[in-house]
């Protein structure tokens, strides 16, 4: 492949003004990046700065590495959930991305750089799926729950709802209306058992006082 003939200094000097930006520049893909992207290196970096992107994206390198030749030969690339297993902490862990590649050409027409933004949305789906888990273990507690409170909780949703309230306040109501009839459930089985401790005694209480 034939060496770079674009002065370097106008991309690079380009990434101080980009968000999150980096190069991956010439026949080696060399990484380069500015200091927005540091946190996404974790561990990785300064020794990264410089280096072949393969190098540094080793173990990602099946995912990452047909994703730069198709920026190499000219398409753009962008994709809004992307999942990678990287080395960032000293082990492998699961991150998130959302970003975009394209393609910049040198003074000879060919593709010398794919120059990319890229934004970590780890946090994020971590957030939305530990939410979906716990929004599902309340579904299933729901449903395990005696058919009495199950047809109130659903009474004071439909009644929520028709009232225009938001799903904040929707979901607050229906956690309070389940634990208070849970309480009700509680109570009422407490005074059973009460009632038949009491005939129990009442029945020994002649023999006691023989």
């Amino acid at each position: 492949m034939a060496a770079s003939t674009q002065d370097p200094r106008k991309p690079i000097a380009g990434l101080h003004a980009a968000d999150v930006p980096v190069l991956a520049w010439g026949p080696e893909r060399t990484w380069i990046y500015n200091d927005a992207f540091t946190p996404i290196l974790g561990h990785k970096h300064p020794a990264a700065l410089g280096q072949p992107s393969m190098e540094v994206w080793a173990e990602a390198r099946e995912v990452l590495e047909p994703m730069f030749d198709r920026v190499f030969t000219g398409e753009p690339v962008s994709i809004e959930d992307f999942s990678l297993g990287l080395d960032r902490q000293g082990r492998i862990e699961e991150a998130h991305f959302e970003f975009a590649y394209t393609p910049a050409r040198g003074e000879d027409g060919s593709v010398e750089k794919p120059f990319g933004a890229c934004i970590e949305t780890t946090a994020r789906v971590m957030a939305e799926r530990r939410q979906a888990e716990h929004t599902e273990r309340q579904r299933r507690q729901f449903q395990c729950a005696p058919g009495f409170i199950r047809y109130h909780v659903a009474t004071a949703t439909s009644r929520l709802f028709a009232a225009g309230s938001s799903p904040f306040t929707i979901l607050t109501s229906v956690f309070q209306e389940r634990a208070a009839m849970a309480e009700l459930h509680v109570m009422s089985a407490l005074r059973n058992k009460r009632a038949e401790l009491a005939g129990t005694v009442s029945r020994l209480e002649p023999c006691l006082s023989g």
